[in-house]
């Protein structure tokens, strides 16, 4: 009776586990991300701001798997921007390298750039990172990732101490951390 016990609780550890660590994820997977930013600089032509400044961002990404090493894909997104406010709906190409065995790190890099909108600015968008992607279903997981964020938007209206008004660009720096789901 006891030995019988046994088995069976060594049985249902072993389905357990086997759902805890559960498969691989698929070739094609979606993440939805939101990433919460900290300035580190932003900069324009006539001034430069390293304090008060933050962002909250919303991202979708499809991303597929050419081999165990390498994925690549393609996302938008909107970004919000604060003190000063800035809103971009960036476009961007996404690669994903997973050079660990178990592939649940990986090193990306979002490359692209911001649609130009009566409630956004146009720029250039890129993002460099490494995440953490956790899979208990073949579609479905948890992501979490760190990032440094650079933004550069343009046609940004700018205020002279003098009172003239001008047209520049604006380039903010920072640094991000996100999650989200994998599906």
């Amino acid at each position: 009776m006891m030995k019988m016990k046994k088995c069976w609780i060594i049985a249902m550890l072993c389905l357990f586990a086997k759902g805890i660590y559960a498969q691989e994820a698929s070739k094609f997977n979606v993440y939805f991300t939101y990433k919460h930013s900290v300035g580190l600089l932003e900069k324009n032509v006539i001034r430069k701001r390293t304090q008060d400044l933050y962002g909250n961002a919303l991202l979708v990404k499809g991303m597929y798997s050419i081999n165990e090493l390498v994925a690549v894909g393609a996302g938008f997104g909107a970004d919000v921007l604060e003190m000063p406010h800035y809103s971009t709906f960036p476009l961007f190409a996404s690669v994903q390298v997973s050079p660990f065995k178990h592939r649940k790190l990986f090193f990306y890099n979002d490359l692209g750039y911001s649609l130009d909108t009566e409630i956004s600015y146009s720029g250039l968008h890129e993002e460099l990172g490494v995440g953490y992607k956790l899979m208990f279903r073949k579609h479905f997981g948890l992501s979490f990732n760190l990032g440094y964020n650079l933004k550069q938007m343009q046609n940004i209206l700018i205020e002279h101490e003098n009172g003239r008004k001008k047209m520049s660009f604006t380039t903010r720096q920072s640094l991000s951390a996100g999650f989200g789901f994998v599906f």
